[in-house]
């Protein structure tokens, strides 16, 4: 399914072979850019708007599970200028044809490079978890996760955090997440951890250290683990590798390649679903260039490899689930989506 030409995706959630994502500008000179939310359907190659924010408003990270989608909208308290204090509302949404409202709403007032922060979203079935801001004197810089029922919007659970979260993820009434110290000049996370907060309990026990980008579905775990960006500081990639774990025992485990930067650069933006996780995985080193940009890779717990899917020049965003494997191709000169049933998938019988 191909997009207008110069759309870019921000972020993207699939639930099988249907897709939410937004689009990137917000901030920009193009006022109409990063605004809207879009959903695909790549069984039948549809695609429609779902909603655009009121009042230039950014429409913000969307999320979907079965019938129900939800984003973030938010604005600058300087939305001129795009700088201070964030006001923000989460809004969901009834697929086919139900109408957007809104389900929760904030400020969040500590600024990371000179902007507040927008909250961080993941919903699976019928609950909804996302993040707010909650300094308390033993935790400032910790946030609140909030769990909500989706269509009644009761809150069910919350749990504060000790540090900034960085990514979060809610599947089976658990929650995955990373978190950090912040460097608010700089606006980037270091010295970050993975974090569990399993369902009835009113703690989280920490997985892994230097963590990142953070998917969960079913049993696995799937993130972004890179110390020299976590301990170094730097506030950019150095070396991401993606790691992955069963919530059986949570033990970390590499699934991508040990990052040389002589053939690969590293794993980076993970999904999971169906015992599978994939990401995007990035060869073009200067001994082993590669024109082609990023490549799709699944990772099978089943047999604890990897796999590179072909092809998939161009890729940055993946889901997986429900018997799906999804990706979008920032290829130019047309962006596109493109989508797999599972089972129409002949792995290899070497990674």
């Amino acid at each position: 399914m191909t997009l207008p030409q110069g759309f870019s995706i921000h972020r993207s959630s699939s639930d099988g072979p249907r897709v939410v994502f937004d689009q990137t500008g917000y901030g920009t000179d193009d006022r109409s850019a990063g605004r809207s939310i879009f959903y695909a359907d790549l069984s039948d190659g549809t695609l429609r708007m779902l909603a655009t924010a009121a009042g230039g408003a950014s429409a913000w990270t969307p999320v979907i599970s079965g019938k129900n989608v939800a984003w973030v909208e938010w604005r600058y308290a300087d939305n001129v200028h795009f700088k201070g204090e964030l006001t923000w509302r989460i809004m969901t949404l009834r697929l086919p044809d139900g109408s957007p409202h809104e389900l929760a709403a904030g400020v969040n007032r500590r600024l990371e490079g000179g902007q507040g922060v927008p909250p961080l979203l993941s919903i699976d079935g019928e609950e909804l978890a996302y993040t707010t801001e909650s300094p308390t004197d033993s935790s400032p810089l910790g946030w609140k996760i909030v769990v909500r029922d989706v269509v009644g919007g009761r809150e069910t659970r919350s749990l504060q955090t000790g540090l900034s979260v960085y990514s979060m993820a809610l599947s089976g009434g658990h929650v995955a997440y990373s978190e950090g110290l912040v460097d608010q000049a700089g606006d980037f996370k270091y010295r970050t951890r993975l974090m569990f907060w399993k369902q009835g309990t009113t703690t989280a026990a920490k997985v892994a250290d230097d963590a990142f980008e953070v998917a969960f579905r079913g049993s696995l775990l799937a993130w972004v683990g890179d110390e020299l960006s976590s301990q170094g500081q730097v506030g950019l990639a150095q070396r991401p590798r993606i790691f992955v774990a069963s919530t059986d025992d949570l033990k970390p485990r590499p699934a991508g390649h040990e990052v040389d930067g002589v053939v690969d650069w590293g794993g980076l933006w993970p999904a999971a679903g169906d015992g599978y996780a994939t990401w995007a995985d990035n060869q073009d080193t200067p001994s082993h260039p590669d024109p082609s940009g990023d490549h799709l890779v699944i990772w099978d717990t089943r047999t604890s490899r990897a796999y590179q899917i072909e092809p998939t020049a161009g890729l940055d965003l993946s889901g997986v689930g429900n018997g799906w494997l999804v990706w979008h191709s920032e290829w130019e000169p047309v962006p596109a989506w493109f989508g797999v049933p599972l089972a129409a998938i002949t792995m290899p019988a070497s990674p």
